[in-house]
């Protein structure tokens, strides 16, 4: 160490030394980068650096300062993140099941499903499930900016990865990755596509064999069953091999929800069973039982009937008990 940078370590009182050792020890305990680092303290990577390692030529102490207040943040943070509980992974409900065995059955033959709905369902959780342990599987969720065929195109490009730029070959792009066969695109949030991006689908299905699975709210039952007797809908609706309307979770889907959390106290499933009655359905149990939990880990980590229900009494005022 130079005598500049010995004179400067010997300038810092010991509660800044205290402060720089703790920063460095958070660095190699956490595995951070500078980078990361200096990200999470709020400071520039090269500042934090060039402190660490004494070799900063500002006022270090005003710097020491500012890292202190990070350094109390970050930690703050990663205190309240290590309370937080570990939500139990995918669970393959009833509705799920169902839900996944319209979208095999969309890329296997290949042909066109849907599956239209209720919020909460577990509609999205079950397509991107079925996304990770199925190959050739194109997730792409729809929005009110997809507002013309090729906006739709493109963004389907980008999600699989195609290099094409120009938006006359996006259709032709998407065809020649998926003219191989066994491909599916789920296509979530499908309410929100107008009638020219629904027949782009339709036509990409017919030129390529593509499976496609739409998925969305009532809205999407509504205006294909209502609309087949309109000719712009006629030649999609004829093409649609499947559909599945369901409005409300099934009681086994709130009760398999509710025992992946480890609970199995009847009134407790009772209770979530009524939740999954009602409008948001099953992400709202996940929603209260979540809640519950971190409740629970205040205490002592029980999960109790009284937590349940004020978890829900925070989210929600509507009655379940009605």
């Amino acid at each position: 160490m130079s005598d500049a940078v010995e004179k400067k370590v010997f300038e810092l009182t010991p509660r800044e030394l205290d402060i720089l050792e703790k920063v460095r020890a958070i660095k190699a305990g956490d595995g951070l980068s500078f980078a990361e680092l200096g990200h999470e303290l709020g400071m520039p990577a090269g500042t934090l650096s060039n402190v660490l390692n004494g070799t900063y030529q500002g006022r270090v102490s005003e710097k020491i300062a500012e890292m202190e207040k990070g350094l109390l943040a970050y930690q703050e943070a990663k205190q309240a993140k290590a309370m937080l509980v570990k939500e139990p992974g995918f669970q393959a409900t009833p509705s799920a099941r169902t839900f996944m065995a319209l979208m095999q059955h969309a890329q296997l033959m290949p042909t066109i499903t849907m599956i239209a709905g209720g919020a909460g369902l577990g509609k999205t959780t079950a397509a991107k499930a079925f996304r990770r342990q199925s190959p050739n599987v194109v997730y792409f969720a729809a929005n009110p900016a997809i507002t013309s065929p090729l906006v739709m195109l493109g963004r389907i490009s980008e999600i699989m990865g195609l290099e094409e730029r120009v938006q006359s070959r996006y259709f032709q792009a998407i065809g020649t990755r998926v003219e191989m066969g066994g491909f599916l695109l789920i296509v979530d949030e499908a309410q929100f596509l107008p009638v020219k991006c629904l027949e782009m689908l339709r036509s990409l299905h017919d030129a390529f064999d593509l499976g496609i699975c739409l998925i969305g709210n009532d809205q999407v039952h509504t205006r294909l069953e209502g609309g087949s007797r309109r000719p712009e809908f006629a030649q999609l609706f004829s093409r649609i091999a499947m559909k599945k309307l369901q409005r409300e979770a099934l009681v086994e889907d709130a009760n398999m929800l509710t025992k992946a959390w480890g609970i199995y106290d009847p009134a407790i499933l009772q209770f979530c069973r009524g939740v999954g009655k009602k409008p948001g359905a099953l992400r709202n149990v996940k929603m209260m039982l979540g809640l519950a939990s971190t409740l629970a880990n205040g205490g002592d980590g029980q999960i109790t009937l009284e937590l349940v229900k004020a978890a829900w009494e925070r989210l929600s005022t509507t009655d379940v008990s009605a």
